[in-house]
């Protein structure tokens, strides 16, 4: 959210924030966000870690690339040589995890250190209590803050892929050792979010079988043809998503309870909602397939692109190898367009914490019957997106960045 460094990025932050407020004023088509008890309960647990004093962390001056650097994107890792100022720091969360993190970055950038990792140690210290013990012990945070922003293919039909959509990768749950990776300043800590629900198995992406749930959306989305469905995606970024707002109204607002702040969320919510309606068209509108008729007429600029029911049809519209664009961006929002319902759905399982997927690890049974449910809420909620879909040609914006709020 703090964009002060890279005045062109924070003033299309401007640009994409009225963007959504003038959408959402003439399309109103989306289901209010009422659920407001849910999100209580966890922006109050959020604030107790948030509001601790802090701490002096450990502090070297170096680190050294690790193993997986190489899994950064070429392109990518072409700008890190040039991130002089390097930075490691290192602490141990209250349930015994042993965090480090480096951070490489412009020199520009070096007064934001300290806040940043305040940010990370906090946002530790408030997963610790819902996180699966066994997971990432020992666990480095690489921030190699470089300028390369997520836009799309220059030419339509060209397959969206890595460099176009991902900031950061991670391994999902592994026993002691792990590293999260984040390769951009955009949207920085709400990538930081996304890979530590990976990381320390709040989601469900450390489960090895995914057939059941990928079953469901591949019967449902025939006209989709992928091999990355990665279907916890899309619950993983909605989190990230609903945790990182929540989290940045408190650093603004320093209110501690939710009933002061309740407005104000909902608000950043309902435009986040809408931001992920854009990205979403803007990918169908991204993929021609060739189509430029319909009906028997020739379609105008607005109406090229894939059209939502056709990833239900016979013929494959919809193809990608590369990354899971389709969770990402359409599966997304269709948890985004029912934030409401999807926070009922996540409070079934009667947790303290909704975002926490299962709190049953080592039962099979259970695990692969709410991969199910939550794979049957999916394909009910979708039914309805053509009457949601944002109208409004959004192929001139170029920018493909998951969150309005970075």
């Amino acid at each position: 959210m703090n964009m002060d460094h890279d005045t062109k990025n924070h003033d299309m932050n401007v640009e994409y924030y009225l963007l959504c407020k003038k959408i959402n004023q003439s399309e109103k088509n989306v289901p209010p966000i009422t659920k407001h008890g849910k999100l209580q309960i966890l922006y109050e647990d959020l604030v107790r870690s948030f509001s601790r004093p802090v701490i002096h962390l450990p502090k070297t001056e170096q680190f050294q690339d690790s193993k997986y650097f190489r899994l950064i994107p070429t392109e990518i890792r072409s700008h890190i040589p040039v991130l002089k100022s390097r930075s490691q720091y290192t602490f141990t969360t209250p349930g015994g995890r042993n965090i480090t993190v480096c951070i490489a970055c412009y020199h520009d950038y070096v007064q934001e250190h300290a806040d940043m990792v305040q940010q990370i140690y906090s946002w530790f210290c408030f997963l610790e209590k819902h996180a699966r013990p066994i997971c990432s012990k020992n666990l480095t945070v690489y921030l190699y803050l470089t300028k390369c922003t997520k836009i799309l293919p220059k030419t339509k039909n060209t397959e969206i892929s890595e460099i176009n959509v991902n900031s950061g990768f991670t391994i999902p749950c592994p026993q002691y050792d792990n590293e999260i990776y984040i390769y951009r300043y955009e949207e920085w800590f709400k990538v930081f979010l996304h890979e530590t629900i990976h990381a320390l198995g709040i989601d469900f992406s450390w489960y090895r079988n995914q057939a059941p749930i990928e079953n469901i959306l591949r019967k449902e989305f025939t006209g989709v043809q992928t091999t990355q469905w990665n279907i916890s995606e899309c619950y993983t970024e909605v989190w990230a998503e609903i945790c990182n707002i929540l989290i940045q109204v408190y650093r603004i607002t320093k209110k501690p309870k939710f009933a002061q702040i309740q407005f104000i969320v909902q608000t950043a919510l309902m435009y986040e909602s809408c931001w992920s309606r854009i990205q979403c068209s803007k990918v169908l509108q991204h993929y021609e397939c060739g189509n430029a008729y319909s009906e028997g007429r020739r379609r105008s600029p607005e109406e090229y692109g894939i059209k939502y029911q056709e990833l239900k049809g016979d013929v494959k519209v919809y193809q990608e190898t590369d990354t899971s664009v389709f969770t990402y961006y359409v599966l997304k929002s269709i948890l985004m367009t029912h934030l409401d319902l999807f926070l009922d759905w996540c409070s079934q399982a009667s947790l303290n914490n909704p975002m926490l997927f299962t709190k049953i690890f080592d039962d099979e049974k259970t695990i692969e019957s709410r991969m199910i449910s939550f794979g049957n809420f999916l394909v009910q909620m979708s039914g309805e997106m053509d009457h949601h879909l944002t109208k409004k040609n959004v192929f001139s914006m170029n920018s493909m960045r998951m969150s309005l709020w970075g």
